[in-house]
């Protein structure tokens, strides 16, 4: 017997009127809070170290328009995001802590394999 061939994930698409507070905080905590809790570890231990350091902010790929029409609050996060990264950098700046930020492309993974298979990507 063969083996069956896994079903492609969905991406979970909703507007942004869509969403409860619940969800909206559930994506501010994993995607904006979190990332601040662990620079500010980083940029503590930096300082206490007397190094210089670099922060590097992982963003969500970059989405076609029609999904990220979509994902209006993971654009929202991610805007918050970049804002967070400029401000960071200009205040660690003084310690010789550079912040910044990166939006990868579509990177094949045994994780991704479905994603081009979606049927709103172009």
């Amino acid at each position: 017997m063969s083996p069956k061939k896994p079903t492609s994930p969905q991406i979970v698409t909703k507007s942004a009127l869509e969403f409860t507070q619940e969800g909206i905080e559930g994506l501010l905590t994993v995607n904006l809070f979190s990332a601040f809790y662990c620079a500010r570890v980083a940029d503590r231990a930096f300082i206490a170290q007397n190094v210089k350091g670099a922060i590097v902010f992982t963003a969500s790929m970059a989405l076609p328009p029609q999904q990220a029409r979509a994902l209006d609050p993971l654009r929202f996060i991610e805007s918050r995001r970049a804002k967070h990264t400029h401000k960071l950098a200009m205040g660690w700046a003084k310690y010789g802590i550079s912040v910044n930020s990166v939006i990868p492309g579509l990177v094949k993974t045994v994780m991704t394999y479905w994603v081009p298979e979606q049927p709103n990507r172009e």
